[in-house]
């Protein structure tokens, strides 16, 4: 379904939860108005279906269909960012900094994380 609008690809990817780094849905739902960017055209598409309004917030609640749930799949596949070097270099200092107290500069130059800078850990 590539003609969908950015809007509604990126309703339909919110709803579902996926991420590039992750395409597999991690929830299934989204709540707010009948309006809202994209929604009428996913809906229209068959990739979503309204619950009715939701008491607590006052508003709609929408999931994903089957079809809507393999298509939120395969966007979240299509769109995997292809990283340089310096960014897959920072996000394994990202991974390293909830273990290790130590900033981005030590990570850097220190010779204990020589092996997770190259991407061996």
């Amino acid at each position: 379904m590539s003609s969908l609008t950015i809007d509604a690809q990126d309703t339909l990817l919110h709803m579902t939860g996926c991420r590039a780094e992750d395409p597999e849905p991690r929830r299934n739902r989204y709540v707010g108005p009948a309006d809202s960017p994209g929604l009428p055209e996913l809906v229209a598409a068959g990739l979503v279906e309204g619950l009715g309004v939701w008491r607590l917030a006052r508003e709609h609640t929408w999931r994903a269909t089957l079809a809507g749930l393999a298509e939120a799949e395969r966007l979240a596949s299509a769109r995997a960012p292809k990283l340089t070097r310096a960014q897959r270099r920072y996000r394994r200092w990202l991974s390293l900094s909830d273990v290790y107290d130590v900033s981005f500069y030590e990570f850097l130059v220190s010779p204990k994380f020589a092996d997770h800078r190259r991407g061996q850990p």
